[in-house]
């Protein structure tokens, strides 16, 4: 791709799952994610105890099983100056 950009593609959450944001939370970085019916936002995955895990979009304050999200992806970086 020209000019300096990146193709992201989606990872399958069955392959791996977004990093923890830092050793002492329980909740992974923000990320991008799509769910079963293909919807794409942008948040977080809460790794709970117990198989009590979930998808959260903090700008809707939906939340999502671990069920209903199929893929992820990271942000993209943003823009260098110019």
């Amino acid at each position: 791709i020209s000019h300096g950009v990146t193709v992201q593609e989606w990872i399958s959450v069955n392959n791996m799952l977004p990093k923890l944001y830092d050793k002492d939370s329980d909740w992974s970085v923000t990320v991008l994610f799509r769910t079963t019916q293909g919807h794409i936002h942008s948040g977080r995955r809460k790794f709970g105890r117990h198989r009590m895990s979930y998808w959260v979009d903090e700008a809707d304050n939906l939340f999502f099983s671990k069920e209903e999200v199929t893929h992820w992806m990271p942000l993209p970086q943003p823009q260098k100056g110019e």
